[in-house]
């Protein structure tokens, strides 16, 4: 149980000012009613050097509460106990550099997380692990250096996750697991060296938007776009291994050392493909089933297509006869293309 709730007079006095401000005809703290309190859904609060447990007490119809430009450093852990139905809470540009466990706790219908601009060094585990609804999450602009796996563990429903501008080295590999419904994932201007193996391969098929650009990435993980099948913008620019190289290769799929027609074979693009693409073919002594060869967005292995001899006894060729343009929305990376590979070889290839 909490505090109980405390008059308007005693509360920090820019927040008791704030509420004074949103309830009409009422000039003195000590006749601000219950009901009054009750009524106030938008509350914004600005120059805080502290803020007190039960600043909020209440304030049951608060959908939107905005405190920013602040020199506070801390938060008293049930500040924001009773506001049940709030959707938005807006914390930037303050000085936070710590958030205890459980700040968060019963805030099930907040929609808007804003934390820019403050100076975090680190998150608890589950630190977010109420917020169900959780739409958009910023946490641009601190000093994060780190992540615990769990972290996001919770947030079915964010669409949104901004980590620009900190100081992240490194990543889990299971840190994002689970945030089915995110759509755009903003990791610019970190730290990060290196990814771990499958790191966006948990479950981010709704990924639209990808940032990873102003890192110290020299290379990428095998399968790192796999499952990305939604990407539409990826940037990888301004990193030491930029523009990064995604070999393409021809790969058959029948038994390779057979020498019957037709031979079935795929593209293959061992980072997973961050864009659809096609890639024509140019078939010697021979005929393709397609007159390209696709790969899906997400995806590592292509749709096989079949290569039939001319004639028996004679040697067929694969070739690519160009590789597909790279969208202006995808930044970084440049295609390699595949080798030509020979099926039905007469012995002499």
């Amino acid at each position: 149980m909490g505090p109980e709730p405390i008059g308007v007079c005693e509360r920090t006095p820019e927040v008791r000012d704030a509420i004074l401000q949103e309830v009409y005809g009422v000039t003195r703290c000590e006749d601000i009613t219950a009901e009054d309190l009750a009524r106030i859904s938008t509350l914004g609060v600005f120059d805080l050097t502290e803020l007190r447990e039960g600043d909020f007490a209440g304030m049951t119809w608060l959908t939107h509460l905005i405190i920013v430009d602040s020199r506070f450093t801390s938060l008293p852990e049930g500040v924001f106990a009773g506001l049940t139905i709030l959707r938005e809470l807006n914390l930037s540009e303050n000085q936070l550099a710590s958030l205890p466990e459980g700040v968060f706790s019963g805030l099930a219908n907040l929609e808007w997380l804003r934390l820019t601009a403050n100076r975090l060094t680190s998150l608890p585990e589950g630190m977010f692990a109420d917020l169900t609804n959780l739409r958009e999450l910023h946490l641009s602009g601190n000093e994060l250096a780190s992540l615990a796996e769990g972290v996001f563990s919770g947030l079915t429903n964010l669409e949104q996750a901004s980590l620009r501008r900190n100081r992240l080295a490194s990543l889990p590999e299971g840190v994002f697991s689970g945030l089915s419904n995110l759509m755009y994932l903003d990791l610019t201007d970190n730290r990060l060296a290196s990814l771990p193996d499958g790191v966006f391969s948990g479950g981010l098929t709704s990924l639209m938007s990808l940032s990873l650009d102003e890192n110290r990435l020299a290379s990428l993980p095998e399968g790192v776009f796999a499952g990305l099948s939604s990407l539409l913008y990826l940037n990888l620019g301004a990193n030491p291994g930029a523009p990064f190289e995604l070999p393409l290769r021809f790969e058959r799929t029948d038994a390779a050392d057979t020498a019957g027609s037709p031979a079935s074979v795929r593209l293959v693009l061992a980072r997973g493909a961050p864009f659809n693409m096609a890639v024509p073919l140019a078939i010697q002594g021979g005929t393709a089933s397609s007159a390209s060869a696709l790969l899906s967005t997400g995806s590592i292995v292509g749709r096989v297509f079949t290569v039939t001899q001319a004639s028996p006894g004679q040697s067929t060729r694969v070739q690519a006869s160009g590789i597909p343009t790279i969208p202006e929305e995808i930044r970084g990376i440049v295609l390699l293309a595949p080798e030509d590979i020979v099926l039905f070889s007469s012995g002499g290839d």
